[in-house]
């Protein structure tokens, strides 16, 4: 059975939520225009980051050049499933044009495969080439296709190879339980790796929860209605407040 780890209290400030989301961006119907349109929103919204697809990378770094907002890259979406030397060079050449948030999906395949060593092999030698480059490194993994000791496992990979944090893909069939993921990666990483959760969309409450249950990033495509729908909670319990007093 899983240990209950304590839940965390809601964010103080709209600023430590609104540095936790992160704009899903990993799709493909969006071209290169509409993808800096969605940074600009975001450095405008004063998010955290935002999460596309290596075509995206140059666009989004530039769009949102002195912004504060991180362009997070990610390399083997989704499946993690390509050949070692394409995912090393795909991740690879993310950091060669500039980018400093490097997204890397662990091979599902293999960790279903039990092909343990193949997987950490392949995050040691991109967490090396992220460290060389002043990177950070964001091991990501498809939690739905993995049972608990698949879970474990590739926390403690994710520990060893250094990354910032592990993220927990959903969205894709099979769907996870994600409470339930948090609680079973939060028990292995204990704070020594930051916990995120990748969504294609959240509710506010479901995003809260996850903050809640550990998550410090929240990637999902609804972020900036998100930190609108924040910001407004907050202003109507401020009100709430002084009208009470």
């Amino acid at each position: 059975m899983t240990e209950t780890a304590p839940l965390r209290p809601d964010p103080s400030s709209a600023e430590e939520f609104l540095s936790a989301l992160s704009l899903w961006l990993l799709r493909p119907d969006l071209p290169g225009a509409a993808i800096v349109d969605a940074c600009r929103a975001a450095a405008s919204a004063r998010i955290g980051a935002v999460a596309v697809l290596p075509f995206a990378a140059e666009p989004a770094l530039h769009a949102l050049e002195g912004s504060g907002v991180a362009a997070v890259a990610v390399a083997g979406f989704p499946h993690g499933a390509s050949t070692t030397a394409a995912k090393l060079y795909e991740a690879r050449d993310l950091l060669r044009r500039g980018l400093r948030d490097v997204g890397f999906v662990l091979g599902t395949p293999l960790l279903l495969g039990r092909e343990f060593q193949h997987v950490e092999t392949e995050l040691e030698q991109i967490g090396r080439s992220c460290a060389e480059h002043g990177a950070r490194l964001h091991a990501i993994v498809e939690s739905g296709w993995l049972a608990e000791d698949l879970r474990v496992i590739a926390t403690k990979i994710a520990k060893r190879c250094g990354a910032a944090e592990l993220a927990i893909s959903t969205g894709l069939p099979p769907e996870p339980d994600w409470p339930e993921a948090l609680a079973q990666f939060g028990r292995i990483a204990r704070d020594e790796i930051a916990l995120g959760l990748m969504r294609p969309r959240m509710t506010l409450d479901e995003a809260l929860d996850a903050w809640r249950r550990g998550a410090s990033l929240l990637c999902c495509g609804n972020a900036l209605e998100l930190a609108a729908e924040w910001r407004a909670r907050l202003e109507a319990q401020a009100e709430s407040g002084g009208a009470g007093g």
